[in-house]
């Protein structure tokens, strides 16, 4: 008999031996004992509807991308985000009580940008982001940001004159100049001399780009070879 056969009979045999000793002791049949004081319901409190506070930007680009912060009370893990009738993935961030979003591409014009939380409360705030055509924002000045690839980042810049890319710095290429500079069209720009410099890019709002770029050859710092960048304008 295997220990485990030993181990059922042995529990159906106390069982059996405890039922017929309440049967002649008369267990359960004593005085009725007091029935337990009622426990009244308690009202589960709903939870707070969110507000917004700000929109940050207001405006990207038709062709998404952008990444907008979104600040205000009662937002919650799992908050829905919608641009407009577009849905938008959107991150919670536990810090700082603030949702992340990244714009859907988008026709042009303004949107009430809506969240709702998990138990199905929402707010609006009406016409609080627009989408506009790139070539619509004043992309000229200096932008600032890194560049990036694996567990490496390095700061990268490029500057914009009369809507064109005239010299980019990642780390410790230096200055390099595009000649001819790159010019911005629809938003993109791309500039390539090989051996030296590739790099492409994208408006995504008036202050916020992204792109990918490689300078150099091998030996060259690694964030700046085949790496992409992001950057803001200052």
């Amino acid at each position: 008999m295997t220990k485990k056969t030993r181990a059922n009979r042995w529990g159906r045999s106390f069982t059996a031996s405890l039922l017929t000793a309440c049967f002649l002791a008369g267990c359960g049949h004593g005085p009725t004992a007091p029935s337990p004081p009622a426990v009244s319901k308690t009202t589960v409190t709903d939870l707070a509807a969110p507000t917004i506070l700000s929109v940050t930007p207001s405006i990207g680009s038709t062709g998404g991308g952008a990444h907008i912060k979104i600040t205000g009370a009662g937002l919650l893990p799992g908050t829905r985000v919608a641009l407009g009738t577009t849905n938008a993935a959107a991150y919670f961030d536990k810090y700082s009580g603030a949702i992340f979003v990244t714009a859907p591409s988008h026709a042009p014009g303004s949107v009430d940008v809506v969240v709702t939380n998990v138990d199905g409360q929402n707010a609006v705030a009406i016409g609080a982001y627009t989408f506009a055509a790139p070539e619509s924002f004043d992309v000229n000045g200096d932008w600032r940001g890194v560049s990036f690839a694996g567990d490496y980042d390095q700061p990268f810049t490029f500057i914009v004159v009369n809507g064109a890319v005239v010299s980019i710095t990642c780390e410790a290429s230096g200055l390099v100049r595009l000649s001819p500079p790159a010019p911005i069209i629809h938003g993109e720009f791309s500039f390539v001399e090989e051996n030296i410099v590739a790099i492409s890019g994208r408006i995504l709002a008036p202050n916020e780009a992204m792109g990918a770029v490689s300078v150099g050859l091998a030996g060259s710092v690694r964030p700046c070879v085949g790496a992409e960048w992001h950057a803001n304008k200052e």
